[in-house]
């Protein structure tokens, strides 16, 4: 019979083989390298190279939990034998339709001399790499409090970092943030303080060696919580760091209280020596678990009329209401959100009235909610209804029988577990009753249009609707919008809500006084999401200019192809999307001065003609005119300081 001091002596051979370990896991194409080896101490350590550049020095690994440390306490066993990762699947709205995911995966297998064991599972693709924990069962042991991660991203000094700060004002109005809605710090060195107690948010930028990396994290689900980035250290270490105690009112555990076996959620770098890999990338899905749905009939993209953004509760009415939803049909938009307190301004009666009427002009009507429960103090109506599973069922029932397409969620503020169980029992419940889902007040998508696709869209932005709250946004504007094409948007679909034709709400921050009508046209397209919410009017639609309503009518939600033709973070971005035979070409200039543009466009093989649509001048107004690009046709254009343009190519 074998004794236990025979048992601990192997592992100490085992632990003391694995301190010399130095293992690599190359792309497919071999310029994305991950080294594994140990620290000083024998604990594991990873570092990332891009093309032989130095993108990660070697940065920590590993988790604590209530009882065990297993970051300073874990030693290296063995690292398995690469093994290749094939992956085709379809994202039902997106940037790309049809997805492609090759890698290259290795299972870093650790433990410590207590005989508690960690895993660390890397995938290695030709965009970038994706590393997660994995605890094995663990004898009797019904559950695992994990207290802090040790993981880190240990950039060089040299390092320039495009990092949006994380809400750290949870006293505010509604005690909702964060919700994702600050300004980004631009060009800043790494070791730059956050201006918030509570460090950088995801996605996060960074610029090294002639490297482009963005970080974010992936397959969240009701099992962990959501997680951001402290400041870096003076060595330039950004560490993973766990929710403010204070959100969601205060209410339930930050640690992540999960059950052996278990995965984290996946920490996603993506890489590229320009930024065309970072924007075309889907690595945030490619990793992410599957669709849950069994069918995707319900899916329904398109573009959106929405009251709210310029006339607030004064669209909250029966007979403005059905103006929208008349201007929606006029426009061949497919929905027509209508925001909070419709249930006390219009009633149910009514509302079942105008969804009727919008279902007769082929309009999906959407409905506003308040998520809360007791995680938040706002008291806009309807609330208590989507926070609990009895009554989130019942009134999904109630709405699925009055025929109403998709729920608005809003007013989440926190990263906790417990608001990531009701994300994903949300998405759940409204799939089986063949409701789409919007979610606002929240936090950014983490893989989840690829999980539960009949999530269209997240806000998650500072978007349209800030330009009324401080006089801060508006002189911004131009340069934020310019950031978000490089960050936020390349993880998932963002409700950002553009004001394309009219003036903005509020007459002390109107929208054109720093953005032209071109620019914010141009943001449609600039910009992906599932649902696209246009600011808009009936009286806008009435008085734009028939060729700007004409491109409306044919804008797509979804794309089966997306290529960025060149840009720089909060200077510029000029983009390409393909919907079938069909090209949509847009720039944004978020520069005080006349940006040049004269550049091939090689992904369109012979010239097609199509209309572009641009700033008339220095006049507030729109132009229109006939232009071929493709193949021998290079893109010439001047887009005006804070201006822009679009494109559309003929369908053949």
């Amino acid at each position: 019979m074998l004794r236990p001091r025979f048992f601990a002596s192997l592992l100490a051979v085992a632990l003391a083989v694995g301190a010399a370990l130095a293992d690599d896991i190359a792309s497919p194409d071999k310029r994305v390298v991950v080294r594994v080896d140990n620290d000083a101490a024998g604990s594991p350590r990873y570092s990332v190279r891009y093309d032989d550049r130095v993108v990660l020095a070697p940065s920590p690994l590993g988790l604590d939990t209530a009882d065990a440390s297993l970051s300073a306490d874990l030693r290296t066993r063995r690292m398995s034998a690469p093994q290749p990762v094939n992956d085709d699947y379809r994202l039902y709205h997106g940037k790309r339709s049809a997805c492609r995911y090759r890698a290259n995966r290795a299972v870093l297998e650790c433990g410590t001399e207590r005989g508690e064991k960690l895993n660390v599972i890397f995938q290695v693709s030709n965009d970038g790499v994706a590393f997660r924990y994995e605890m094995p069962p663990a004898g009797e042991s019904k559950h695992v409090v994990v207290s802090s991660e040790a993981t880190g991203f240990g950039f060089p000094s040299t390092t320039r970092a495009w990092l949006m700060p994380i809400d750290d004002n949870l006293s505010g109005w509604g005690r909702m943030n964060p919700c994702y809605e600050r300004l980004y710090e631009v060009d800043i060195p790494v070791t730059k303080a956050s201006p918030s107690t509570e460090g950088w948010a995801f996605p996060a930028l960074f610029h090294v060696n002639n490297i482009w990396a963005l970080i974010s994290e992936s397959d969240v689900n009701e099992n962990y919580c959501a997680s951001r980035l402290t400041t870096a250290n003076d060595e330039g270490v950004l560490r993973i760091a766990f929710p403010d105690p204070r959100e969601n009112n205060g209410k339930t555990p930050v640690e992540p209280d999960v059950a052996p076996p278990f995965r984290t959620p996946w920490r996603v770098i993506i890489l590229g020596d320009s930024l065309k890999s970072i924007v075309e990338s889907t690595l945030v899905t490619d990793v992410a678990t599957p669709s849950k749905i069994a069918t995707t009939d319900l899916i329904r993209p398109g573009t959106s009329a929405w009251g709210w953004l310029r006339e607030q509760n004064n669209a909250m009415t029966f007979d403005r209401q059905r103006a929208y939803i008349d201007m929606a049909a006029n426009l061949g938009l497919k929905h027509c959100l209508i925001d909070a307190e419709w249930d006390e301004r219009i009633g149910y009666e009514k509302m079942a009235q105008l969804v009727r009427h919008a279902t007769e002009k082929n309009v999906g009507v959407w409905l506003w909610y308040n998520s809360n429960g007791d995680f938040n103090d706002a008291n806009q109506t309807p609330r208590d209804k989507m926070d609990t599973p009895d009554a989130r069922r019942k009134e999904l029932a109630r709405l699925r029988e009055m025929g109403v397409t998709g729920v608005k969620v809003d007013f989440f503020g926190g990263d906790k577990q417990a608001t990531m169980r009701l994300y994903m029992d949300i998405l759940k419940d409204a799939a089986d009753a063949g409701i789409l889902v919007n979610f606002h007040g929240a936090t950014i998508p983490r893989g989840w249009e690829r999980t539960w696709p009949n999530m269209m869209t997240i806000e998650a932005v500072r978007g349209e609707e800030n330009l009324g709250w401080d006089g801060s946004d508006p002189a911004r504007e131009a340069e934020h919008d310019c950031i978000l094409p490089f960050t936020r948007n390349v993880v998932g679909p963002m409700d950002f809500t553009p004001n394309c034709l009219g003036h903005h709400y509020d007459p002390k921050h109107l929208r054109d006084r720093y953005t032209t009508f071109g620019f914010e046209l141009a943001l449609t397209v600039v910009y992906e999401s599932g649902v696209q919410h246009l600011g808009i009017t009936p009286d806008d639609a009435t008085h734009a200019p028939k060729f700007a309503v004409e491109f409306l009518r044919s804008l797509p939600a979804t794309w089966d192809e997306t290529r960025l033709i060149d840009g720089f973070p909060g200077r510029y971005c000029v983009i390409a999307r393909r919907s079938g035979d069909q090209w949509f070409i847009a720039g944004i200039n978020g520069q005080d001065k006349p940006l040049e543009l004269d550049t091939k466009l090689d992904f369109i093989d012979k010239p097609m003609m199509g209309v572009v649509i641009d700033d008339n001048g220095d006049r507030k107004d729109l132009q229109s005119r006939a232009a071929g690009f493709g193949g021998d046709k290079r893109l010439r254009l001047t887009i005006p300081a804070r201006g822009g343009f679009v494109w559309r190519s003929k369908r053949s």
